[in-house]
């Protein structure tokens, strides 16, 4: 049962959100009874670690994230009057399951994944920190649409170095739809990103390089992520005279990745150029 309530929580919620970390908190403290251990250590131990899980995502390995979840449930729980162990166990189990439903991606503008330099990423890093946190402010917006454009707007036009950054667009047309976390490789044409659950759509810029001025195609490409992720939409900020916000109609594609035939599912949302 516990197993079953860490894996769901890991699809229905963004790690680090409110609801992510309650629910962890929930199921750990069933487990943590399990082993014969105490309901609130385990609560403490496996919300706290869900809490930290933005930061833990940061750790490229799955073996990696599980560690530090462990050490952050453990040192909770020990903290807290319980045993490091139970609380240790309980965090990693949790962040094992959750590794489950982790679908990753990478969306590339059409290049090899050319990193930035050190200066780029020196200038960079704090500008993108600040477009995080500026996201993570944002509420609710009424369709998808209207959350890729605000990312257009703020994220993609104040990118002042030619870098990929992206997110996934969670929810519905009855709860509503929100951005998830803004990621970024570091790189010129490739970001790497991570969904948790099932997303409704795809969000990326192709930085501030005009050449790259439409979603890629092909093999591991723009649309083949979103087809293959079962996606409603993937929308590319590009930019440039002839670039602006394209939305590809993922639900509804058929036949070849080739651009001619993606074109057609295509739109050119805050452009005057088509695909």
């Amino acid at each position: 049962m516990a197993a079953a309530a860490f894996y769901e929580v890991g699809q229905a919620f963004e790690p680090g959100s409110f609801g992510h970390t309650v629910g962890s908190g929930l199921a750990g403290g069933v487990m943590n009874e399990l082993f014969g251990g105490n309901f609130g250590h385990g609560f403490l131990s496996a919300g706290i670690s869900a809490m930290a899980s933005g930061t833990i995502n940061g750790i490229k390995s799955a073996g990696g994230r599980i560690v530090a979840s462990a050490i952050v449930g453990g040192t909770v729980s020990k903290l807290t009057g319980g045993k490091f162990a139970n609380g240790a166990a309980t965090a990693a189990f949790g962040r094992a399951l959750g590794e489950a439903s982790l679908k990753n991606a990478s969306y590339s503008g059409g290049g090899k994944g050319e990193p930035i330099t050190s200066e780029e990423k020196e200038k960079f890093a704090p500008e993108f920190e600040e477009l995080k946190k500026l996201t993570a402010k944002k509420g609710s917006f009424n369709t998808s649409e209207e959350a890729a454009n605000w990312l257009h707007q703020n994220v993609h036009s104040k990118l002042t170095i030619d870098v990929e950054v992206g997110a996934y667009i969670y929810g519905s047309d009855e709860s509503g739809y929100r951005i998830g976390e803004l990621t970024t490789s570091y790189m010129r044409d490739v970001v790497d990103m991570q969904m948790v659950g099932q997303a409704h759509s795809s969000w990326h810029s192709h930085g501030t390089n005009s050449f790259y001025r439409l979603p890629s195609v092909g093999m591991k490409k723009d649309s083949w992520w979103d087809t293959n992720q079962q996606l409603q939409f993937g929308y590319t900020s590009t930019a440039g005279f002839q670039g602006g916000l394209w939305q590809f109609d993922a639900s509804s594609f058929t036949g070849p990745h080739t651009y001619s035939n993606v074109c057609k599912f295509t739109t050119n949302l805050a452009g005057d150029y088509g695909c």
